[in-house]
C-alpha cells in the first residue's frame, strides 16, 4: 500500500514495470512530452507560476508571489506532495499544499532554508 512518486528528472526511459508500480508521475510541461503519460493512473503536470493540473482535469492554482530562487521548487513540491499523501490527504488536497508550499519556497534564496514548515503553509492556503 505504499504509493510511489515518480519525478521523471532528468528525462529517461521509464520500463513498463516502472509505470505500473507509480501511483503518481509528476513532469514538468516538457518533460510530460517526452513521456507515455497514458502509462500512469494519475499525471501531476507541475506547471510553475501557474500551478499544476491532475490528469488534465483538475487544476490547481499557484501562490501568487514574487520570486527570489526557484530552486528546489520542484523537490519541494514533490516532498511535500508524498508527506501529505502519506498522512491521508486526497491527491487534490495534497496537491494544493504541494503547490502552496513551492510557491513559498521561492519567496527565498537557497533550497533546505526555503523550505516552508506545515503552519506556513496551512495558514498560507487558509489566507489564499
Amino acid at each position: 500500500n505504499v504509493k510511489v512518486i515518480l519525478n521523471p528528472a532528468p528525462i529517461r526511459a521509464i520500463s513498463a514495470q516502472m509505470a505500473k508500480s507509480v501511483f503518481a508521475v509528476t513532469p514538468n510541461e516538457q518533460e510530460k512530452k517526452a513521456i507515455e503519460i497514458n502509462r500512469f493512473k494519475n499525471v501531476i503536470t507541475t506547471q510553475g507560476k501557474k500551478g499544476c493540473s491532475i490528469n488534465d482535469n483538475i487544476f490547481i492554482k499557484a501562490i501568487d508571489v514574487k520570486p527570489v530562487d526557484t530552486t528546489g521548487a520542484g523537490d519541494t513540491f514533490n516532498g511535500v506532495l508524498a508527506v501529505c499523501l502519506a498522512e491521508g490527504k486526497t491527491l487534490e488536497e495534497s496537491c494544493k499544499y504541494a503547490v502552496c508550499a513551492s510557491g513559498l519556497s521561492v519567496t527565498k534564496k537557497g533550497v533546505l532554508n526555503a523550505i516552508p514548515t506545515k503552519e506556513e503553509i496551512e495558514r498560507t492556503i487558509i489566507n489564499e
